[in-house]
């Protein structure tokens, strides 16, 4: 009688915990699974613009997925990946929101390191320095020692030197006094892959002239990343009337 009721007892202990797993057990909900790996593959984003529209889409479905476990959190797991997702993908969403700001202040300061290393070549009488800043990066001269024998030895770039030493621009600024930076950089536009500005400089009164204003124009090429300005070129120069 007694190992019986013993057996019995085994028996009922041994349902009791098969039950408590049963309860315990949980599926863990798909939405934070897949908010999860949206907010992972959020940070791609960051390089790709075009993928900006995953981390909103990591946030909705994270928010849901949280949602929807603590509505029910004995019927679905998975409240931390559903977090987790979401805090990943506001955290990309910030660095979104100041990325660009940030790449155009970048961009402005270099190219702005261009144009006035371009006024700076013409009040020095650098022509041939100055010249090399209108060309595309590959094609210039690695020194300026370099560049100068390029231009005395080479017909084609002496033609070319010829030119540019004749523009009115240059004999207004070359070997004057060096022009003053006039307002900020004008918002860079974007054109295919090609992104523009303009910098503007008050060119001092001369020998018999007039002050004058010179608007400075300059590419970069949006596929290389270079430090220091280098990929800016000046594509363009002209005077205008000094502003009222």
């Amino acid at each position: 009688m007694d190992d019986r009721l013993e057996t019995d007892a085994r028996q009922i202990g041994l349902s009791d915990t098969l039950d408590d797993e049963a309860v315990a057990y949980r599926p863990v909900s798909a939405l934070a699974v897949v908010g999860l790996v949206l907010g992972l593959a959020s940070l791609l984003s960051l390089v790709t613009p075009w993928l900006a529209f995953l981390p909103l889409a990591a946030v909705a479905i994270s928010w849901a997925a949280a949602h929807q476990v603590q509505r029910d959190p004995e019927a679905q797991s998975g409240l931390g990946l559903a977090i987790a997702g979401m805090a990943l993908s506001l955290v990309v969403l910030g660095a979104l929101l100041v990325q660009r700001p940030v790449a155009k202040w970048l961009h402005q300061k270099s190219a702005v390191a261009v144009t006035d290393r371009f006024v700076e070549l013409l009040a020095e009488n650098d022509l041939v320095g100055a010249l090399e800043l209108t060309k595309p990066f590959p094609d210039r001269r690695p020194s300026p020692e370099l560049a100068k024998v390029f231009y005395e030895s080479d017909a084609a770039a002496q033609a070319q030197l010829e030119e540019f030493t004749q523009r009115a621009e240059v004999q207004r600024v070359a070997g004057g006094e060096l022009p003053v930076r006039r307002g900020p950089f004008e918002s860079a536009s974007v054109s295919g892959r090609r992104v523009q500005g303009i910098q503007t400089y008050k060119v001092p009164a001369g020998a018999g002239q007039e002050p004058t204003t010179l608007q400075i124009e300059v590419e970069r090429s949006a596929s290389p990343a270079r430090v220091g300005g280098v990929a800016w070129r000046v594509v363009d120069y002209r005077l205008a009337p000094p502003a009222a």
